[in-house]
Protein backbone atom coordinates (compact mmCIF):
# COMPACT_ATOMS: atom_id res chain seq x y z
CA UNK A 1 0.00 0.00 0.00
CA UNK A 2 3.35 2.32 1.01
CA UNK A 3 4.44 1.65 -2.67
CA UNK A 4 1.05 2.21 -4.31
CA UNK A 5 0.11 5.51 -2.64
CA UNK A 6 3.91 7.11 -3.25
CA UNK A 7 3.20 6.04 -7.28
CA UNK A 8 -0.08 8.02 -6.72
CA UNK A 9 1.54 10.97 -4.96
CA UNK A 10 4.48 11.44 -8.14
CA UNK A 11 1.53 10.65 -10.50
CA UNK A 12 -0.59 13.58 -9.05
CA UNK A 13 2.70 15.74 -8.64
CA UNK A 14 3.03 14.90 -12.60
CA UNK A 15 -0.46 15.85 -13.58
CA UNK A 16 -0.65 19.41 -11.76
CA UNK A 17 2.81 20.16 -13.19
CA UNK A 18 1.62 19.31 -16.78
CA UNK A 19 -1.64 21.30 -15.70
CA UNK A 20 0.25 24.29 -14.59
CA UNK A 21 2.12 24.31 -17.63
CA UNK A 22 -0.53 24.08 -19.99
CA UNK A 23 -2.57 26.89 -18.41
CA UNK A 24 0.85 29.20 -18.32
CA UNK A 25 1.34 28.50 -22.08
CA UNK A 26 -2.11 29.57 -22.80
CA UNK A 27 -1.83 33.04 -20.42
CA UNK A 28 1.98 33.66 -22.45
CA UNK A 29 -0.18 33.56 -25.54
CA UNK A 30 -2.92 35.97 -24.45
CA UNK A 31 -0.92 38.55 -22.80
CA UNK A 32 1.47 38.84 -25.98
CA UNK A 33 0.16 41.76 -28.56
CA UNK A 34 -0.73 41.22 -31.82
CA UNK A 35 3.12 42.86 -32.80
CA UNK A 36 4.77 40.42 -30.83
CA UNK A 37 5.67 42.55 -27.55
CA UNK A 38 5.07 42.07 -23.90
CA UNK A 39 3.62 45.00 -22.66
CA UNK A 40 5.47 45.46 -18.95
CA UNK A 41 4.73 47.51 -15.69
CA UNK A 42 6.83 50.00 -14.35
CA UNK A 43 6.35 51.32 -11.14
CA UNK A 44 8.18 53.07 -8.06
CA UNK A 45 6.57 50.01 -5.93
CA UNK A 46 8.30 46.72 -6.05
CA UNK A 47 4.99 45.64 -5.36
CA UNK A 48 2.88 46.92 -8.22
CA UNK A 49 0.15 48.03 -6.51
CA UNK A 50 0.05 51.15 -8.68
CA UNK A 51 1.83 50.98 -11.86
CA UNK A 52 1.82 52.66 -15.34
CA UNK A 53 2.48 50.34 -18.60
CA UNK A 54 5.68 49.99 -20.27
CA UNK A 55 6.38 48.61 -23.57
CA UNK A 56 10.89 48.29 -23.82
CA UNK A 57 12.24 45.54 -25.51
CA UNK A 58 13.71 44.22 -22.40
CA UNK A 59 10.64 42.60 -20.87
CA UNK A 60 10.15 40.62 -24.16
CA UNK A 61 13.69 39.62 -24.13
CA UNK A 62 13.25 37.93 -20.80
CA UNK A 63 10.31 36.16 -21.82
CA UNK A 64 11.52 34.92 -24.93
CA UNK A 65 14.85 34.03 -23.40
CA UNK A 66 12.84 31.94 -20.49
CA UNK A 67 10.99 30.28 -23.46
CA UNK A 68 13.48 29.18 -24.81
CA UNK A 69 13.81 25.07 -23.28
CA UNK A 70 10.09 25.00 -22.99
CA UNK A 71 8.56 22.90 -25.55
CA UNK A 72 4.85 23.45 -26.50
CA UNK A 73 3.00 23.34 -30.22
CA UNK A 74 1.70 27.22 -29.43
CA UNK A 75 4.92 28.82 -28.27
CA UNK A 76 6.14 28.75 -31.90
CA UNK A 77 4.22 31.40 -32.88
CA UNK A 78 4.98 33.18 -29.87
CA UNK A 79 8.43 33.01 -30.55
CA UNK A 80 8.10 34.01 -34.36
CA UNK A 81 6.04 37.23 -33.51
CA UNK A 82 7.99 38.77 -31.17
CA UNK A 83 11.18 38.02 -33.63
CA UNK A 84 9.21 39.85 -36.23
CA UNK A 85 9.25 42.79 -34.58
CA UNK A 86 12.34 42.42 -32.66
CA UNK A 87 14.47 42.17 -35.29
CA UNK A 88 13.40 44.80 -37.29
CA UNK A 89 14.34 47.06 -33.84
CA UNK A 90 17.67 45.66 -34.20
CA UNK A 91 20.50 47.72 -34.95
CA UNK A 92 23.39 46.41 -37.31
CA UNK A 93 25.12 43.80 -36.62
CA UNK A 94 22.93 42.64 -33.63
CA UNK A 95 22.60 45.21 -30.98
CA UNK A 96 19.65 46.31 -29.23
CA UNK A 97 18.59 49.36 -26.47
CA UNK A 98 16.67 48.89 -23.29
CA UNK A 99 13.40 50.44 -24.93
CA UNK A 100 11.63 50.66 -28.61
CA UNK A 101 12.95 53.18 -31.79
CA UNK A 102 10.21 55.18 -31.20
CA UNK A 103 10.30 56.06 -27.58
CA UNK A 104 14.58 56.31 -28.14
CA UNK A 105 12.90 59.25 -30.53
CA UNK A 106 11.47 61.15 -28.26
CA UNK A 107 12.62 60.51 -25.07
CA UNK A 108 14.47 63.26 -22.96
CA UNK A 109 16.80 60.14 -21.70
CA UNK A 110 16.95 58.04 -24.25
CA UNK A 111 18.59 54.82 -23.40
CA UNK A 112 21.50 53.75 -25.32
CA UNK A 113 22.55 50.48 -26.90
CA UNK A 114 23.40 48.31 -24.37
CA UNK A 115 25.39 44.66 -23.44
CA UNK A 116 22.39 43.59 -21.53
CA UNK A 117 19.83 43.73 -24.20
CA UNK A 118 22.26 42.75 -26.87
CA UNK A 119 23.02 39.76 -24.69
CA UNK A 120 19.59 38.97 -24.25
CA UNK A 121 18.32 39.58 -27.99
CA UNK A 122 21.11 37.27 -29.53
CA UNK A 123 20.43 34.36 -27.18
CA UNK A 124 16.54 34.73 -27.88
CA UNK A 125 16.97 35.38 -31.84
CA UNK A 126 20.31 33.68 -32.90
CA UNK A 127 18.11 30.36 -34.70
CA UNK A 128 16.71 33.38 -36.42
CA UNK A 129 19.93 34.94 -37.82
CA UNK A 130 22.63 33.74 -39.64
CA UNK A 131 24.45 36.92 -38.29
CA UNK A 132 23.43 36.35 -34.52
CA UNK A 133 24.16 32.42 -34.88
CA UNK A 134 27.51 33.48 -36.11
CA UNK A 135 28.39 36.28 -33.31
CA UNK A 136 29.19 38.81 -35.84
CA UNK A 137 28.25 41.44 -32.67
CA UNK A 138 30.74 39.71 -30.78
CA UNK A 139 33.36 41.99 -31.51
CA UNK A 140 31.58 45.41 -30.40
CA UNK A 141 30.61 43.78 -27.35
CA UNK A 142 33.91 42.84 -26.11
CA UNK A 143 34.88 46.27 -26.56
CA UNK A 144 32.51 47.05 -23.68
CA UNK A 145 35.07 46.17 -21.10
CA UNK A 146 36.90 48.08 -18.67
CA UNK A 147 40.62 47.62 -18.06
CA UNK A 148 39.90 44.78 -15.46
CA UNK A 149 37.99 42.96 -18.44
CA UNK A 150 34.52 43.44 -17.06
CA UNK A 151 31.77 44.24 -19.17
CA UNK A 152 30.09 47.90 -18.29
CA UNK A 153 26.39 48.84 -19.29
CA UNK A 154 26.53 50.83 -22.23
CA UNK A 155 28.01 50.39 -26.04
CA UNK A 156 27.74 53.46 -27.29
CA UNK A 157 29.33 57.18 -25.75
CA UNK A 158 26.66 58.88 -23.43
CA UNK A 159 25.50 60.97 -20.65
CA UNK A 160 25.41 57.95 -18.48
CA UNK A 161 27.24 56.77 -15.84
CA UNK A 162 28.84 53.27 -17.52
CA UNK A 163 28.68 50.90 -14.47
CA UNK A 164 29.70 47.24 -14.18
CA UNK A 165 26.82 44.98 -13.28
CA UNK A 166 27.30 41.29 -12.35
CA UNK A 167 23.97 40.07 -13.89
CA UNK A 168 25.02 42.00 -17.27
CA UNK A 169 28.29 39.96 -17.05
CA UNK A 170 26.79 36.39 -16.52
CA UNK A 171 24.42 37.18 -19.69
CA UNK A 172 27.30 38.55 -21.56
CA UNK A 173 29.26 35.64 -21.28
CA UNK A 174 26.22 33.25 -21.62
CA UNK A 175 25.87 34.23 -25.11
CA UNK A 176 29.51 34.65 -25.83
CA UNK A 177 31.00 31.59 -24.11
CA UNK A 178 34.38 30.83 -22.72
CA UNK A 179 36.87 32.03 -24.34
CA UNK A 180 39.95 34.22 -23.69
CA UNK A 181 38.39 37.64 -23.66
CA UNK A 182 35.66 36.45 -21.11
CA UNK A 183 38.70 35.17 -19.13
CA UNK A 184 38.14 38.34 -16.71
CA UNK A 185 34.78 38.11 -16.26
CA UNK A 186 33.79 34.77 -15.78
CA UNK A 187 36.95 34.78 -12.75
CA UNK A 188 34.58 37.38 -11.50
CA UNK A 189 31.51 36.33 -11.56
CA UNK A 190 33.11 32.96 -9.62
CA UNK A 191 34.68 35.92 -6.79
CA UNK A 192 31.33 37.67 -6.40
CA UNK A 193 29.64 34.13 -5.91
CA UNK A 194 32.13 32.98 -3.48
CA UNK A 195 32.93 36.32 -1.62
CA UNK A 196 29.24 36.50 -1.60
CA UNK A 197 28.85 40.67 -2.86
CA UNK A 198 26.48 39.94 -5.98
CA UNK A 199 24.10 42.42 -3.83
CA UNK A 200 26.44 45.26 -3.83
CA UNK A 201 27.12 44.44 -7.65
CA UNK A 202 23.97 44.04 -9.24
CA UNK A 203 23.28 47.50 -10.93
CA UNK A 204 20.18 46.94 -12.49
CA UNK A 205 18.48 43.91 -10.84
CA UNK A 206 16.09 43.80 -7.76
CA UNK A 207 15.20 40.16 -7.25
CA UNK A 208 18.35 38.42 -4.71
CA UNK A 209 17.99 35.11 -6.90
CA UNK A 210 18.87 36.97 -10.36
CA UNK A 211 22.47 36.61 -10.13
CA UNK A 212 22.01 32.80 -9.05
CA UNK A 213 19.68 32.37 -11.82
CA UNK A 214 22.30 34.33 -14.44
CA UNK A 215 25.48 32.77 -13.48
CA UNK A 216 23.61 28.82 -13.45
CA UNK A 217 22.16 29.16 -16.81
CA UNK A 218 25.59 30.64 -18.42
CA UNK A 219 27.27 27.18 -16.49
CA UNK A 220 24.40 24.69 -17.75
CA UNK A 221 25.26 26.37 -21.30
CA UNK A 222 28.45 26.09 -21.95
CA UNK A 223 30.61 28.29 -19.47
CA UNK A 224 32.22 25.62 -17.58
CA UNK A 225 34.14 27.17 -15.17
CA UNK A 226 31.28 28.36 -13.69
CA UNK A 227 29.81 25.50 -12.66
CA UNK A 228 32.64 25.51 -9.85
CA UNK A 229 30.75 27.79 -8.10
CA UNK A 230 27.01 25.64 -7.89
CA UNK A 231 27.48 24.67 -4.69
CA UNK A 232 27.79 28.57 -3.42
CA UNK A 233 24.37 29.25 -5.83
CA UNK A 234 22.62 26.44 -4.17
CA UNK A 235 23.92 27.87 -1.19
CA UNK A 236 21.66 31.07 -1.81
CA UNK A 237 18.30 29.66 -2.32
CA UNK A 238 18.88 27.32 1.16
CA UNK A 239 19.45 30.40 3.03
CA UNK A 240 16.28 31.75 1.06
CA UNK A 241 14.22 28.72 2.00
CA UNK A 242 14.35 28.91 6.29
CA UNK A 243 12.99 25.89 7.56
CA UNK A 244 12.61 24.62 3.78
CA UNK A 245 9.65 27.46 3.17
CA UNK A 246 10.15 30.15 0.11
CA UNK A 247 9.75 33.65 1.35
CA UNK A 248 10.58 35.65 -1.53
CA UNK A 249 8.35 36.07 -4.53
CA UNK A 250 6.88 33.91 -7.16
CA UNK A 251 10.26 35.18 -9.53
CA UNK A 252 12.49 34.35 -6.98
CA UNK A 253 10.63 30.68 -6.32
CA UNK A 254 11.49 30.18 -10.32
CA UNK A 255 14.34 31.78 -10.86
CA UNK A 256 15.83 29.10 -7.48
CA UNK A 257 14.54 25.98 -8.82
CA UNK A 258 16.25 27.14 -12.02
CA UNK A 259 19.25 27.26 -10.20
CA UNK A 260 18.84 24.25 -8.35
CA UNK A 261 18.49 21.86 -11.62
CA UNK A 262 20.96 23.96 -13.57
CA UNK A 263 23.85 23.22 -10.91
CA UNK A 264 23.03 19.82 -10.98
CA UNK A 265 20.83 19.67 -7.32
CA UNK A 266 17.55 18.27 -9.10
CA UNK A 267 16.98 15.77 -6.25
CA UNK A 268 17.54 19.15 -3.43
CA UNK A 269 15.00 18.57 -0.67
CA UNK A 270 14.08 21.95 -1.65
CA UNK A 271 12.77 21.44 -5.61
CA UNK A 272 9.51 19.77 -4.48
CA UNK A 273 8.40 22.77 -2.29
CA UNK A 274 9.11 25.19 -4.21
CA UNK A 275 7.53 23.46 -7.44
CA UNK A 276 4.79 23.04 -5.09
CA UNK A 277 4.66 26.76 -3.95
CA UNK A 278 4.77 27.77 -7.95
CA UNK A 279 1.87 25.31 -8.99
CA UNK A 280 0.13 26.42 -5.75
CA UNK A 281 0.45 30.26 -6.49
CA UNK A 282 -0.70 30.00 -9.84
CA UNK A 283 -3.63 32.27 -10.48
CA UNK A 284 -6.78 31.02 -12.27
CA UNK A 285 -6.00 32.80 -14.99
CA UNK A 286 -2.63 31.12 -15.45
CA UNK A 287 -0.32 33.71 -14.72
CA UNK A 288 1.98 34.44 -11.46
CA UNK A 289 2.19 37.51 -9.87
CA UNK A 290 4.42 40.46 -11.48
CA UNK A 291 7.84 40.86 -9.24
CA UNK A 292 10.87 43.24 -9.89
CA UNK A 293 12.68 41.74 -12.94
CA UNK A 294 14.71 44.84 -13.60
CA UNK A 295 15.08 48.08 -11.51
CA UNK A 296 16.85 51.53 -12.01
CA UNK A 297 16.87 55.08 -10.32
CA UNK A 298 17.34 57.55 -13.10
CA UNK A 299 19.22 60.41 -11.16
CA UNK A 300 22.22 57.44 -10.47
CA UNK A 301 22.24 56.76 -14.24
CA UNK A 302 22.42 60.03 -16.02
CA UNK A 303 25.07 62.73 -13.88
CA UNK A 304 23.28 66.49 -12.73
CA UNK A 305 19.59 65.62 -12.59
CA UNK A 306 17.58 65.57 -9.23
CA UNK A 307 17.45 62.71 -7.40
CA UNK A 308 14.22 60.49 -7.92
CA UNK A 309 12.84 57.25 -6.78
CA UNK A 310 14.22 53.54 -7.81
CA UNK A 311 11.70 52.35 -10.90
CA UNK A 312 10.71 48.59 -11.28
CA UNK A 313 9.78 46.98 -14.04
CA UNK A 314 8.13 43.54 -14.06
CA UNK A 315 4.64 41.99 -15.06
CA UNK A 316 3.00 38.95 -14.71
CA UNK A 317 3.95 37.31 -18.12
CA UNK A 318 7.69 37.80 -16.63
CA UNK A 319 7.21 35.48 -13.88
CA UNK A 320 5.00 33.73 -15.19
CA UNK A 321 7.75 32.90 -18.57
CA UNK A 322 10.34 31.74 -15.35
CA UNK A 323 8.02 30.13 -14.11
CA UNK A 324 7.42 28.05 -17.19
CA UNK A 325 11.21 27.34 -17.33
CA UNK A 326 11.40 26.13 -14.46
CA UNK A 327 8.19 23.75 -14.17
CA UNK A 328 9.82 22.45 -17.70
CA UNK A 329 12.94 21.91 -16.48
CA UNK A 330 11.80 19.54 -13.84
Amino acid sequence: MGLLRQWTTRRERVAGREDAIERAVQYVCRAQAVDGIFPGMRSADPAFVEWSPSHEHYTTLVIVCALRGVRHPALGRVRRLAAQTLLREMTPPGLWRFNSAEVYANARYPWPLDVDDTALGSMAFRKHRLDLWLGRNAARLLRAQDANGLFVTWLEDSAYRNPVCAVVNANAVWYLGERPETAAAIRWLCRVAEDRTEQENMTYYHEPMHFAYAVSRAAAEGVATLRTVGAALVQRVEESAPAGEWTGSELGAAQALCTLVRSGFGTHRLVPALASRLIGGQSADGSWSAAPAWSARLSDAVRGIPDQPRLHWGSPATTTAVALEALALL
